[in-house]
């Protein structure tokens, strides 16, 4: 068959599949085109993106510098610069990738930093040398260098907002760098400058600057510096300072607002504060700029007691204190002063009981004093010093439980010379002459509670012998029981410069300046258990301590252990002051009352006033000098029935150099004339001993001499009179010797919250 070719036909398919090939290399042309500037854009995107996300990541790492520097500066303080660089440096990287793993798609590389850091008076600069790597897709970016810097001093020019009479014509506002502290001055304050001071020039400062070791009542960390110091006010200046709650314990400590002059080391509270506890901060007015900060104070009483105040006249003279030292001190412990603020202060944990020696010299009638602002207190006038009865008469005045506030327009700063109990007489009376007291007019006493009360302007405490107050008293106890006192401590006993001492300490006080204070024991150092480790900021110990000791945690631990910051963990639980447990007064002569040629039944109390006075060297140790005693006093060498304890003190004031009195006291005063190096003849049922008699068939009143104790052995350490052998250093089991010592207590109706009849011999 024969095929013909249509020329047409093959022109036309050839024109087909040309246009075709030309369509497809069109399409490909434009998709290729298409896809190139669609890659373009994409990386132009990618950039403009990472270059946005290096802007917000470089933002954020400013702001975990900051975060950190706060948190290291609370931590470590603004002058331990190595511990700040340390915290950073152990911190800043994990605040940093918190970024990144709240940022999908964005890698961020923290590499190791360098820090440097400047200390200077009004600011802290730091700057930081840390690598990071930013990738996003896979475009990269980095940031290297960052630079910060605390401001510790703000100011505010206020030359250009005062009339030429220094009248403010606009609200004026600045906070302190740590923004806890703000002062407003409200228009139309008037503000004083000094004569050669040009107002124009004039700028208001407020300055963070670091508390020291020894200020533990202040809350937080920083005291606010307000400049220029001594710039005066005549209408609305109001500071505001904030507190950390978590810090505080509302419930045991009262916050107040305090200042300090710049020339003065003594801290005196703002009389008008107002206290927000919803909010957490104190505000009041100033008239004038010093320095300021919150404290902790405790003002009330730790525990009920009695306070008996022998109130002098401000005319009383050196021979009226010292009448009132010679009859009641020993016997009554009694606080001696001149100011009936002193004597009326006190709520309801205080039982107030005053004698007021001759009221009528007071300008205003005390009686209607006390019941106009110290309510509910026991009143006792008497016309002079020799009229004081031994057991006062008291008058109560009205039913109110009294006020730890002085009255109003009262407020004032009060000096209280702190003595140890067992401090004899004499003693007393020579610190008395030796401090001044006709002219200062000082309150004087035993009573640690009396020293600490009051909400007052300021509370200062001069304690003479503070290791023989108590157990022992130091600045710590102050600080834990009654914070804010402004303690003082000076050494009596063996002391040639105990007057030069005592007046550098009053006058510290009067000056405002820091008291000079003993030397106290150190707290022993607990040896390292193990460091913190790395990374030890801002958590607890990786270990656990042993049982006597505490996990303190967020400690100033550094990689490097030769490294002198590095403290440890664990630290050992160490009491402030550790009380005695036992002690024994050695050499204590020892007289048996059966060596008398007669009946020495009813001599056992003239036997122990001998022994404790030949103890003190003022007599011979033996039976002649107890019945020469007997005879002189009771006229008769073998006194035929039992003396009483009146007898025994006046038998021990006829020995020339020794002065004496009984009284009721508790075991706790006995332990503490035992601490202090003095015996005590104390009174008991010798029956109530059972087997620790030496004479099995006698059951009556006996005395005995208390020359120890032991409570690790839970027992007491005596000088028996009425044995012949073993009677000297003799150990009797606390039971039985407290059963004793009660049934005294039982048969002569011993005063409430006594418990032992006790003499005390001391040496004039």
């Amino acid at each position: 068959m024969n095929i013909k070719i249509n020329k047409k036909s093959d022109l036309t398919i050839y024109f087909i599949i040309g246009l075709v090939i030309i369509l497809s290399m069109a399409i490909m042309l434009y998709l290729n085109n298409t896809y190139k500037k669609q890659i373009i854009t994409n990386n132009e995107n990618n950039i403009q993106n990472l270059n946005l996300k290096k802007q917000i990541v470089e933002y954020y790492v400013n702001g975990c510098i900051e975060k950190e520097f706060f948190d290291a500066k609370d931590f470590c303080g603004l002058e331990k610069v190595v511990c700040i660089e340390t915290w950073i440096k152990n911190n800043l990287k994990n605040c940093i990738n918190k970024f990144g793993r709240n940022n999908p798609g964005l890698i961020i590389n923290v590499g190791s930093s360098g820090i440097e850091t400047i200390n200077e008076k009004d600011s802290i600069s730091i700057k930081i040398d840390m690598p990071i790597e930013i990738f996003l897709s896979d475009k990269r970016a980095e940031l290297s260098e960052f630079n910060y810097v605390f401001i510790k001093t703000k100011f505010k020019n206020i030359g250009n907002l005062v009339s030429e009479e220094g009248i403010l014509n606009e609200d004026v506002s600045l906070y302190s760098s740590d923004k806890f502290f703000n002062i407003k001055l409200q228009k139309g304050t008037k503000i004083i400058f000094s004569e050669d001071e040009n107002i124009d020039n004039v700028k208001i400062s407020v300055g963070v600057e670091q508390k020291n070791d020894e200020e533990k009542n202040i809350v937080g960390l920083y005291i606010y510096n307000l400049k220029p110091d001594g710039l005066q006010f005549e209408g609305n200046c109001k500071i505001k300072i904030y507190y950390d709650e978590k810090k505080v314990d509302e419930e045991k400590n009262e916050l107040v607002l305090m200042m300090r002059e710049d020339e003065s080391e003594i801290w005196k509270k703002i009389e008008e504060y107002s206290w927000n506890k919803q909010q957490n901060y104190i505000s009041a007015k100033l008239k004038h700029f010093s320095q300021a900060s919150i404290h902790k104070q405790n003002t009330i009483a730790r525990e009920p007691y009695t306070r008996t105040y022998v109130l002098l006249p401000q005319n009383a003279q050196l021979s009226d204190i010292n009448y009132v030292i010679d009859n009641f001190w020993q016997s009554k412990k009694w606080t001696i002063g001149a100011s009936a603020d002193d004597a009326g202060l006190g709520g309801n944990e205080v039982t107030r009981q005053v004698i007021a020696v001759a009221p009528g010299s007071w300008p205003t009638d005390l009686k209607t004093f006390f019941q106009d602002y110290y309510n509910g207190l026991y009143y006792s006038g008497v016309s002079n010093v020799n009229s004081i009865p031994a057991s006062p008469v008291y008058e109560r005045l009205g039913e109110g439980s009294g006020s730890y506030t002085p009255r109003d327009g009262g407020n004032y700063d009060r000096i209280y010379v702190l003595l140890p109990q067992t401090t004899p007489a004499y003693q007393v009376k020579d610190i008395v002459n030796i401090g001044g007291w006709e002219k200062r007019k000082f309150t004087i006493g035993g009573s640690a509670g009396d020293a600490g009360i009051g909400n007052l302007l300021s509370r200062n405490v001069i304690a003479v012998d503070p290791k023989n107050i108590g157990t022992g008293i130091n600045k710590a106890w102050f600080d834990t029981n009654y914070a804010g006192v402004n303690y003082c401590s000076v050494t009596y006993s063996g002391n040639s410069n105990f007057e030069s001492d005592f007046n550098n300490a009053y006058i510290s006080i009067e000056q405002g300046r820091a008291c000079p204070q003993l030397q106290e024991e150190p707290t022993p150092t607990p040896q390292p258990v193990q460091n913190c480790g790395i990374g030890g900021f801002g958590g607890e110990c990786a270990h656990e301590c042993n049982s006597d000791q505490e996990n303190k945690g967020q400690l100033d631990c550094q990689d490097d252990p030769a490294s002198p910051q590095i403290e440890t963990c664990c630290v050992d639980n160490l009491p402030i002051t550790p009380e005695p447990t036992e002690d024994i007064i050695d050499n204590v002569p020892y007289i048996s009352q059966l060596e008398a040629n007669c009946n020495p039944n009813k001599l056992c109390g003239y036997t122990c006033v001998t022994m404790v006075s030949s103890f003190f060297g003022k007599t011979n140790a033996d039976i002649t000098t107890v019945q020469d005693l007997a005879e002189e006093d009771y006229g008769s060498r073998c006194p035929s029935s039992a003396p009483n304890l009146d007898n025994y003190v006046a038998a021990a004031k006829i020995i020339k150099g020794l002065d004496a009195v009984w009284d009721w006291n508790t075991y706790q005063q006995v332990k503490g004339y035992i601490n202090s190096g003095i015996p005590i003849q104390v009174a008991l049922n010798y029956g109530e001993l059972n087997n620790y008699r030496c004479l099995k068939d006698y059951s009556g009143g006996h005395s005995v001499v208390v020359v120890g104790y032991s409570e690790p052995d839970n027992n007491w350490i005596i000088h028996d009179p009425y044995c012949r052998d073993g009677g000297a250093y003799r150990s009797i089991p606390n039971t039985e010797f407290v059963n004793a010592v009660s049934k005294i207590w039982e048969e002569f109706k011993g005063p409430e919250g006594s418990e032992v009849a006790a003499l005390i011999i001391w040496e004039k």
